[in-house]
């Protein structure tokens, strides 16, 4: 997993977080590490945004690279950079569309509590904790689906209990 930028210690309870490479200011050694694995990727999955540019640097090495790449997003007006979208701009939450892919390819099953908690952190921070007007019928059934396979409601529901001060990752 490689993001563009830091992301809040809220998120750092998530499994893999160890292996996450954040670009950040001042340090060129987590650009290099994400241009040598962008560079042998065979396959790309761009999550959450609509357009290369959103992810600053890494847009032109993901750009250039031949590797396949996988577009899953609900924002608008996405940029045809992908080889296969799963894009819908109704879609509440990216987390929920990436749940409809796995369950399209027939691999709910592979969905351990760790994978669940993930994605039930994902449709909740996306939906404002089932807050924002899009949110449907649809985000609540993914995440009973994800609570049958083990996710922690109380465990992520703390995100929206930490005090966020989004200007530290700019």
């Amino acid at each position: 997993m490689i993001t563009p930028s830091d992301y809040p210690n809220f998120l750092s309870w998530m499994p893999g977080n160890e292996t996450v490479i954040a670009l950040m200011r001042n340090s060129s050694e987590p650009e290099q590490k994400a241009a040598q694995l962008i560079a042998a990727a065979d396959l790309i999955f761009c999550l959450d945004f609509s357009s290369l540019q959103r992810i600053n640097q890494l847009g032109d090495m993901v750009r250039a690279s031949k590797a396949k790449k996988v577009l899953v997003d609900h924002h608008l007006d996405p940029e045809q950079f992908a080889d296969f979208e799963q894009w819908n701009p109704t879609a509440a939450s990216t987390a929920g569309l990436i749940f409809d892919l796995i369950e399209e390819l027939g691999e709910k099953n592979l969905i351990d509590a760790d994978i669940a908690n993930c994605l039930y952190a994902g449709v909740m921070t996306d939906t404002g904790g089932f807050r924002h007007s899009n949110t449907t019928q649809h985000e609540f059934k993914v995440a009973s689906e994800l609570v049958g396979r083990g996710a922690n409601p109380a465990q992520v529901a703390k995100i929206f209990t930490t005090p966020i001060h989004w200007s530290d990752y700019d």
